[in-house]
């Protein structure tokens, strides 16, 4: 059962030596970084990571060994095909009997299309903004009890007050 959830999981599953010899890659692997299990079994990281993509590993492997834990965190990597992609990567030893580090597991989730949907909406938002805060009249955001919940440069100039004074009053309190 625990071969069948790694190997049909969504997210990429590896093991590595700790000098970096890839053990296995499972199917999901296969998809998101475009390499074929028989390509990469018995290969180093480097065929598929950048010199400073190979040290870092390196440097979180030996955080490893010293005991820290390695979050979840977001990296960059290029897939065989050199599309740039966005993945979480999970790091965990794998350890002997005697607890040394023999190995380490990687589960990569590849998050590209969400952190363009990301970029796009922080993009929407900064435009929306900019027009708010630039429009030649006056424009306030109010709550449905009707207080003022943002307004902008003109709309304070047009009522004579600033923008702390007006943010929490009403209409009717002006």
């Amino acid at each position: 059962q625990l071969a069948a959830i790694v190997e049909f999981t969504e997210n990429a599953i590896y093991s590595r030596t700790v000098d970096g010899l890839i053990l296995t890659w499972n199917a999901a692997a296969e998809m998101i970084f475009g390499y074929s299990t028989r390509e990469m079994v018995g290969q180093y990281t480097s065929r598929f990571l950048t010199p400073a993509q190979v040290a870092e590993g390196a440097s979180l492997v030996g955080r490893l060994g010293m005991g820290y834990r390695v979050g979840q965190f977001e990296a960059k990597r290029q897939r065989k095909d050199g599309q740039q992609i966005v993945v979480t990567l999970v790091i965990s030893p794998i350890r002997n009997s005697t607890g040394q580090i023999v190995a380490v597991s990687t589960i990569a989730s590849d998050i590209t299309a969400r952190k363009r949907v990301e970029a796009i909406l922080h993009e929407s938002e900064a435009r929306f903004r900019a027009t708010f805060e630039q429009a030649a009249v006056g424009i306030a955001h109010v709550g449905l009890d009707g207080r003022f919940l943002r307004v902008n440069r003109k709309l304070c100039e047009i009522l004579g007050y600033t923008p702390a004074e007006l943010l929490g009053l009403s209409f009717q309190e002006i």
